[in-house]
């Protein structure tokens, strides 16, 4: 048989845009479960719950529309047999939440000034700087810094592992004849610390070129060595100039 007729709802609109509705039992015949049905203000009634075992039950905020006006009321089963509609509740606005407020958090310290070491110029037309490591645990990384005569300084690497605290421009990354002045910055995570003092200017080499210190140019391929084995194990190589 038909459950009887449950008791007008009740319905509290919760800070978070949910709604806990509570009813009371009927007072004759055998409930199972417990539906709950919304009225929005000028829309049609409809269930917005499962079945439930009891009162009370809370709408969760995705089923509703916060700010609009919604009345409720509660239907027994008697299994699969439905009895009649309890009362309406009084009406109730559904919550606007509250904005979630942004992680508290602060950037990293920046790391310190770095002190450079050493920026040589190589005969193979690369540049070589190095620097004091920074203490451990107050930089993750760091960026190696280019200023060509004339031009806006610039980040010449990647990031760059901890150690070694050296790093070789690439001759592809250089114009021979150049002067450029380098500097180094930490990272830590992705807070940038002050770049070190500018290294003293270095040019940049032309490979092959006779080199500052009156060295000798580089000399050319030699020709294709030629070998023969001789009877007493040795082995005469020869080759062009």
């Amino acid at each position: 048989p038909a459950p009887g007729r449950p008791g007008a709802a009740q319905a509290v609109a919760n800070a978070d845009g949910s709604v806990t509705v509570s009813w009371s039992a009927p007072t004759e015949g055998t409930v199972t479960s417990y539906v709950i049905l919304a009225t929005r203000a000028g829309q049609p009634r409809i269930g917005i719950s499962p079945h439930v075992a009891d009162t009370p039950y809370i709408i969760t905020h995705d089923l509703l529309i916060p700010g609009m006006q919604y009345e409720f009321q509660v239907v027994g089963f008697n299994h699969k047999v439905a009895g009649r509609v309890g009362p309406r509740s009084a009406p109730v606005v559904v919550a606007i939440p509250a904005a979630p407020k942004p992680p508290s958090w602060q950037d990293p310290p920046a790391p310190a000034q770095i002190e450079l070491v050493d920026t040589e110029a190589n005969p193979d037309g690369t540049i070589t700087i190095s620097w004091k490591p920074l203490p451990p645990g107050s930089v993750t990384s760091y960026v190696v810094l280019s200023e060509r005569e004339g031009q806006p300084r610039r980040a010449i690497s990647e990031r760059l592992a901890l150690s070694p605290t050296s790093y070789t421009v690439p001759a592809q990354d250089l114009i021979p004849g150049a002067s450029y002045k380098l500097q180094v910055h930490g990272v830590y995570v992705n807070t940038h610390g002050p770049p070190s003092a500018a290294s003293a200017a270095v040019v940049a080499a032309t490979p092959g070129a006779a080199q500052p210190d009156g060295g000798a140019p580089a000399p050319g391929r030699p020709g294709p060595a030629q070998a023969v084995a001789n009877a007493d194990g040795s082995v005469t190589v020869s080759w062009s100039a």
